[in-house]
Parts: C-alpha cells; sequence; structure tokens
C-alpha cells in the first residue's frame, strides 16, 4: 500500500516533507489518486495487529527473490 510506504520513507528520514507533498509526488508519478489517505491511515493506525502486512509482503517477497537468486547462482 503507498500509503504506508509514504509514512514510513517519511518516519525513517530517508524523505524529508510530509505526507501532503509525499502523497501528491506519489500520485504524479504513478498516476494515481490516493484518495483520502488521512483517514486511510487512522484506519491502518485502528488495526490490533498487523499495522504494516502490504510492507511485510514487500520484504518477504523481496528476501525470498533474492534467496531464489542466490540458490540459481550456486547451480
Amino acid at each position: 500500500m503507498i500509503l504506508l510506504s509514504k509514512h514510513a520513507l517519511i518516519a525513517s528520514g530517508a524523505v524529508k516533507g510530509d505526507i501532503k507533498d509525499l502523497a501528491t509526488a506519489f500520485e504524479k508519478v504513478l498516476d494515481i489518486d490516493l484518495e483520502n489517505y488521512y483517514c486511510s491511515f487512522l484506519k491502518i493506525r485502528g488495526r490490533k495487529e498487523d499495522f504494516a502486512r502490504f510492507l511485510d509482503l514487500l520484504k518477504t517477497s523481496l528476501i525470498k527473490k533474492i534467496k531464489e537468486e542466490l540458490l540459481c547462482s550456486f547451480l
């Protein structure tokens, strides 16, 4: 989810600015409408667990791909 990515980029210090500026940039670059991203963030924050399930999926998928490519390079 783009929403969590924006918050993660700002929270980590990787990107400076505010959510509105970053949301606008994502909308232009990806040609999408993020709609009411503040409301979406409040819904995600309200989850009891698994706040960043999409980011977790991205991380898991990346690690799996790296391991597969490392395995293939040894064969």
